[in-house]
């Protein structure tokens, strides 16, 4: 897969060895001291049925990347399942949360 950002580079996410390569800049010169990338993927604690989503994570993780973000929860119990499953990848994850400023916002 092969991005370009907004800094002019152009660079490609390896599946097979989970790593980001960036080629040289435009003038062809190399990049000597490159930026550290960490390949984080979403995940939805919300799914239902929640085995496809956890078996699809499963997949990405076993492509390389480093950690999980989910998406907001809304159902505690259900999120404590999505744990619990995500537990035999033994993988780093990050709960979506969304502070609720008034109840208008939360209506």
């Amino acid at each position: 897969m092969i991005i370009k950002n907004k800094i002019e580079h152009y660079f490609f996410f390896s599946q097979k060895s989970g790593q980001i390569n960036l080629t040289p800049d435009f003038n062809g010169k190399e990049i000597h001291d490159p930026p550290k990338f960490h390949v984080g993927i979403a995940g939805n604690p919300n799914c239902v049925p929640l085995e496809a989503e956890i078996l699809k994570l499963g997949r990405k993780i076993e492509s390389g990347a480093e950690f999980v973000q989910t998406q907001v929860i809304y159902d505690v119990e259900l999120t404590k399942t999505f744990l619990k499953e995500m537990e035999r990848y033994k993988f780093p994850i990050l709960i979506g949360i969304f502070p609720i400023e008034s109840y208008g916002v939360a209506a």
